[in-house]
């Protein structure tokens, strides 16, 4: 491939997919009939300030959960236990 049109050629070749550069594709789950049925229409109610869905990160999977060095970095790094000031 010495230029850009012979490497896309060769790229569509192997992979037509290429060939649609520029475009989105349309997934059979992409209608609007499928995303109207989701949720309710309406003001949002603030009753409740977003927070993250991990609430702590070093304890999210059960190898990190069975490990002491994990156990003390999330007592630190989370402020499950605060120091007192010295």
């Amino acid at each position: 491939m010495d230029n850009r049109p012979a490497l896309i050629k060769a790229l569509v070749a192997d992979a037509t997919h290429f060939a649609d550069l520029g475009a989105a594709p349309v997934h059979a789950d992409a209608a609007p009939a499928t995303w109207e049925g989701i949720g309710a229409s309406g003001p949002l109610a603030i009753v409740q300030p977003v927070t993250h869905a991990i609430t702590d990160y070093y304890l999210t999977n059960p190898i990190a959960r069975a490990s002491e060095t994990m156990a003390t970095c999330s007592r630190e790094f989370s402020g499950a236990a605060k120091m007192a000031a010295e």
